[in-house]
């Protein structure tokens, strides 16, 4: 599970965390060290190690919460502003992109050799729920949710200050984020579900 969190503008992309199959971890644009943070000086060093490590890892899905069109379409345009390849696949190549013509217009996104399966139009086909954020389903199916104040007014502001003030909150709520996730998706039993409709 992959979750990034990023500047209001996706100008920049502050952490990327990855959860699942034995990994645990935040990556995270930040001066110095925080706990439970890999940390990088740089954006640029950021975006090349967490590629590195999603290939090292090799996972065979990459799944998110609306992953396709915000998490990996901002990955493609900070590697293309920055310069970087963006393959994380097991061969070389960038993501692509399609969009369905159906009525649904859902989007899709392609890694070589890997499966990317969103997790937000799954939940969306298998349950009916009140809206389809991941703090209202995360609250619904397991009873917990998002680690940033319900009651904060503008939750993107709340972001850009955990960043700039409190680091080590944001560390945790990217990971909580990425854990949401897996546990929806675990709880509902819906990659299992994907993959027998396959």
């Amino acid at each position: 599970s992959l979750d990034l969190e990023t500047a209001l503008d996706a100008s920049t992309i502050w952490a990327a965390a990855l959860v699942g199959d034995g990994v645990d971890e935040v990556h995270l644009l930040h001066a110095g060290p925080v706990p439970g943070a890999v940390t990088y000086p740089d954006e640029r060093a950021l975006v090349e190690a967490v590629g590195a490590r999603i290939r090292a890892l090799d996972p065979d899905v990459l799944t998110g919460w609306n992953v396709v069109d915000f998490d990996l379409r901002t990955w493609e345009r900070r590697c293309e502003a920055l310069g970087v390849a963006s393959h994380w696949g097991r061969t070389p190549g960038a993501i692509t992109f399609q969009q369905e013509l159906r009525f649904t217009r859902q989007s899709r996104a392609s890694v070589p050799g890997r499966i990317v399966v969103d997790a937000l139009p799954l939940v969306r086909d298998a349950l009916r729920l009140e809206d389809y954020r991941l703090e209202t389903v995360s609250r619904a199916l397991l009873g917990r949710g998002k680690r940033i104040d319900p009651e904060a007014p503008d939750a993107g502001a709340e972001i850009v200050r955990m960043y700039r003030e409190d680091p080590e909150a944001l560390v945790a709520y990217n990971r909580e984020d990425a854990r949401l996730v897996m546990d929806i998706l675990e709880k509902e039993g819906l990659l299992a579900l994907a993959l027998e409709r396959s």
